[in-house]
């Protein structure tokens, strides 16, 4: 979400509450002019998209454990969030909006394993990328998945794990 709230300059709070959305040429925007929303099996094909770039029907059917994530994340949303949790969603894509430490990341001294997705369209890995260039001591570990390569991809979590490990001393350098 605040990705689209971002490609689309959209508010957050409208993200939040299942706004609509048309596709302008190559942009995917909210509807404010009564242009018709995209048809929900596409809204749901580019949600699926964005988490993980492999997930077509065809590719959750030959991948169990992928059509199990994409399972437990659809349950999630059909579970109805008190309006505390909302509140906290909407004030976290506000924030996120707003949120650039670009000219600060050279200023990590530390060790920094920076990871993420090969097929997350979400966060992808040239932003990964990009980061890790403005970070003197960074490690940029791609990992076979989509947004939730944590989970999908099993090399993941001994390699942070390993990392931590053997930079125990994060202020030595």
């Amino acid at each position: 979400a605040p990705h689209l709230a971002l490609m689309a300059e959209a508010n957050p709070r409208s993200v939040a509450s299942d706004a609509k959305w048309a596709m302008r040429g190559d942009r995917l925007e909210r509807t404010t002019d009564g242009s018709p929303p995209l048809p929900l099996a596409e809204q749901e094909r580019l949600r699926l998209h964005l988490v993980d770039t492999r997930y077509t029907p065809e590719f959750l059917a030959g991948n169990p454990f992928d059509r199990m994530l994409v399972e437990m994340t659809d349950a999630g949303r059909a579970v109805t969030k008190p309006e505390a949790q909302l509140r906290g969603e909407r004030l976290q894509l506000l924030g996120r909006a707003g949120h650039d430490v670009w000219d600060r990341l050279h200023r990590i001294t530390s060790p920094t394993f920076v990871a993420c997705g090969e097929f997350d369209a979400l966060a992808p890995p040239a932003n990964s990328d990009a980061i890790a260039s403005r970070i003197a001591h960074s490690e940029v570990h791609r990992y076979r998945g989509g947004h939730a390569f944590l989970w999908q991809d099993r090399s993941a979590w001994p390699d942070i794990i390993g990392f931590l490990l053997d930079h125990p001393a994060f202020g030595d350098h």
